[in-house]
C-alpha cells in the first residue's frame, strides 16, 4: 500500500505558481495594507519579486484619494458638474461602475451598476440647495463583491483629463501629449489613449488663453459697439495708461541690450508671466551665487581688476598729497600705512 502511494506521488512534478497581488476594494469599507496599524487605501509598501519576502516601497499615486470623494450626508459640491466629476473619479479609482437614475440641473441620483443583479445598495442622491449641491441621502457600502482598478478604464474622458492637466499646461504650454501620457502612467497608473490627451490639452489651452474664434467674436463686437463710446472712454483715461508713446522709459531701451537679455532667457521668454518671472529669478539667483563663490577666492577687498587699477593710481596720488601737505607736517593714511 505504501509503495503504491509512493509511486503515485512520483507521478507529480513541482509547479511554481507566481501570485500577483492587486489592491482591491471589498465589501464594506475594509481594505488590505502592509502596515497592520493602517486600514486606509494607498499602501506604501509591496512585496518584491524574485527575492522571497523582500518588501520594497512603492510610489503613492495621486489618484488614491479619489476613493474618498463621496464622504457623508451633507457634503457640499459647488455645482452639478463638479459632483459628476467626483463620481467619475471615484468610479475610476475603485473600479465600481455606476448609472444615473436622475440627472438634471436640480437633482442627481447615482446607483451601483450591479444593483439589479446583486441587489447592491450603494446609492448617492444630491439636490440643489442654497446655490450648491448637497448630498441628501447616501448609502456608501457596496455589496456586489470585490473589484479592482481598471488601468484602461473606458470612463476616462477629455474633460476629466483636462481637469487634471490644467495646471501642468498653464506652467508648460509647450508640453507634448506623449509626456502627459507618461505622467498619467506614473502618477495615476492609468493608460490613456493619445486622442483624449491631445483633445484635453487643446481644451486646457483654450480655457487658459481663450480660442481664436472667441477673439474674433469679441473683435467684431468691439467694432460694432465702438466708435464714439470708445473715444469717450479713452478721452477720460490718462494717456500713459493706454498709449505706448506716453509710458515712462518707452523707447529708451537699447536694442542690443534687449537682444542680449532675450538670448539669456531663451526658454523662459515663451512661458506665461508667472513661470517666466520664476525662471528669471532662478537665473539671477544662480548668477549671484556664482559671483559670491568667485569673490570668496579673492585675497583683496576689491575685485582683482579694480585692485590693479587702484594700485596703479595710489602711488602718484600719495606723492601729490605728501608734497602738498609737507609744509603743514601732516601725514596721509593709505591702507593703514602712515606716509609723512
Amino acid at each position: 500500500m505504501k509503495r503504491e502511494k509512493r509511486d503515485f506521488a512520483k507521478g507529480f512534478s513541482t509547479v511554481n505558481i507566481d501570485v500577483s497581488l492587486k489592491l482591491a476594494y471589498g465589501v464594506g469599507e475594509s481594505s488590505t495594507s502592509c502596515d497592520n496599524s493602517s486600514n486606509s487605501y494607498g499602501s506604501s509598501c509591496a512585496f518584491g519579486s524574485g527575492t522571497g519576502s523582500e518588501i520594497v516601497p512603492i510610489k503613492e499615486l495621486k489618484s488614491r484619494l479619489w476613493a474618498f470623494n463621496l464622504k457623508h450626508v451633507g457634503q457640499i459640491f459647488v455645482d452639478v458638474n463638479y459632483f459628476r466629476l467626483k463620481v467619475l473619479q471615484y468610479s475610476i479609482e475603485t473600479g465600481y461602475k455606476y448609472q444615473f437614475l436622475k440627472n438634471d440641473l436640480e437633482r442627481v441620483t447615482v446607483y451601483c451598476a450591479k444593483r439589479k443583479s446583486t441587489s447592491c445598495l450603494w446609492r448617492v442622491h444630491v439636490i440643489y440647495e442654497f446655490d450648491s449641491f448637497v448630498i441628501k441621502t447616501m448609502h456608501s457600502k457596496h455589496f456586489c463583491g470585490f473589484v479592482c482598478k481598471d488601468v484602461n478604464s473606458y470612463l476616462m474622458s477629455s474633460k476629466l483629463v483636462e481637469n487634471l492637466i490644467l495646471e501642468i499646461v498653464r506652467g508648460m504650454p509647450l508640453v507634448k501629449p506623449r509626456d502627459l501620457m507618461t505622467t498619467f502612467k506614473t502618477d495615476y497608473r492609468l493608460d490613456i489613449i493619445y486622442y483624449y490627451v491631445y483633445t484635453a490639452k487643446k481644451m486646457a489651452l483654450e480655457e487658459i488663453h481663450a480660442s481664436h474664434h472667441e477673439f474674433f467674436t469679441c473683435a467684431e463686437k468691439l467694432k460694432k459697439y465702438g466708435g464714439l463710446p470708445v473715444q469717450r472712454f479713452l478721452t477720460d483715461i490718462r494717456l500713459e495708461n493706454w498709449a505706448n508713446a506716453y509710458f515712462r522709459g518707452y523707447g529708451e531701451m537699447c536694442s542690443t541690450l534687449a537682444e542680449c537679455f532675450n538670448a539669456w532667457i531663451t526658454k523662459e521668454r515663451f512661458l506665461p508671466i508667472t513661470p517666466m518671472l520664476f525662471g528669471i529669478m532662478k537665473k539671477m539667483m544662480e548668477m549671484s551665487w556664482n559671483r559670491l563663490e568667485e569673490s570668496m577666492k579673492w585675497n583683496s577687498v576689491l575685485c582683482p581688476k579694480m585692485e590693479i587699477v587702484l594700485a596703479s593710481k595710489v602711488p602718484c596720488y600719495v606723492l601729490q598729497l605728501h608734497s602738498l601737505m609737507l609744509p603743514f607736517k601732516l601725514g596721509v593714511f593709505v591702507f593703514g600705512i602712515m606716509y609723512s
